[in-house]
């Protein structure tokens, strides 16, 4: 087994070093595998990348399989890294990266009678994938696949190929130990690392939509009649990325450290739900919202709304709690708002 690493200083990936804070620095992990193939009964692991924290600055570490036999020393020492640790975050780990390294620790117990202790199973598992994946149609992205995020984010790789086409670059460097053919599978799973970094900042999303802003300045817009609410965003957690999505009628814009909600007011007259008497003046859209009165267009039961008055607008936790919603429904929506 052979051992590359990378320092990256924590002013290059601020995003993830606010977020990896949160769990003490020390405490998390990032990974990801590279393996000759999809199914742990028939392929095996030869690089696993990593990135923590080391000697004050973050590290990217690799275990490369230079021989083809050195699988169970490279699963060891990842196991000895995560002991201890609080999280591990990866990139659609859940569903391939960690199921297969079981697979691959069983097929090594079975068969050299090697036993490897799980530590994935003692950590806290964030995948990435799966935060990011509701936003999908928020952010534009004609799918979410790790190189598709990246270039959202405007971030540039070196690397050019995917992880099914080194494979057969893998096995090439094993008969040949070309050391070009090794460089191009370590690129791969360097520039996946560093991406991971960057996509950690997406986070910034799951705060918003939980709530992770501030009630700022509330302006009525005449032209257009619109609502604007003015948000900003949590210093400690600013937008990676400028974002704009609509729906609804609403739009959602933001940009570092705030965002900008515009909803539509319409002037007439209303059905409350529960009383089914009539009320005439302003409202605003509902989305799934139930901290005040939901009103209904008497021909048009199925949309709700709320009343653009004191009930709402003049208390701040019932705002918060409604701009929030709202903020939920238009990043978690799929084109059906």
């Amino acid at each position: 087994m052979l051992k590359f690493d990378e320092s990256v200083n924590a002013s290059q990936v601020p995003e993830w070093d606010r977020l990896a804070a949160v769990y003490g620095r020390e405490n998390v992990l990032m990974f990801d595998l590279e393996t000759t193939g999809l199914s742990p009964r028939n392929s095996f692991i030869y690089i696993i990348g990593i990135n923590l924290w080391q000697d004050g600055s973050w590290h990217i570490l690799q275990f490369f399989n230079d021989d083809g036999c050195s699988e169970p020393e490279m699963i060891e020492a990842f196991m000895e890294l995560l002991e201890g640790k609080k999280a591990l975050f990866h990139f659609n780990g859940n569903t391939f990266d960690i199921p297969f390294v079981r697979g691959r620790m069983e097929k090594i117990r079975s068969t050299a009678g090697r036993e490897i202790p799980d530590r994935m199973s003692e950590v806290l598992s964030v995948d990435l994938l799966k935060e990011i994946r509701p936003f999908k149609y928020a952010l534009g992205l004609p799918n979410v696949r790790q190189k598709t995020v990246e270039q959202y984010l405007g971030i540039c790789r070196e690397d050019k190929y995917d992880g099914g086409q080194l494979i057969d670059v893998y096995l090439s460097f094993l008969s040949s130990g070309s050391l070009r053919s090794r460089s191009l599978v370590l690129l791969h799973n360097r520039d996946d690392m560093e991406g991971m970094f960057h996509l950690a900042g997406l986070h910034t999303l799951t705060e918003l939509c939980a709530g992770d802003f501030t009630l700022g300045t509330l302006s009525m817009e005449q032209e257009g009649n619109a609502l604007r609410l003015v948000l900003p965003v949590n210093p400690e957690h600013p937008l990676p990325h400028p974002l704009v999505t609509t729906g609804g009628g609403m739009a959602l814009t933001g940009e570092g450290d705030h965002l900008v909600l515009k909803l539509p007011i319409f002037s007439e007259t209303m059905v409350c739900r529960i009383t089914k008497d009539s009320t005439e003046g302003f409202f605003l859209p509902a989305a799934d919202f139930t901290g005040v009165t939901v009103y209904c267009r008497p021909e048009q039961k199925k949309t709700g709304y709320v009343a653009a008055d004191d009930s709402l607008l003049g208390r701040p936790e019932t705002l918060h709690a409604y701009a929030a919603c709202l903020i939920r429904a238009l990043m978690n929506q799929n084109g059906k708002l």
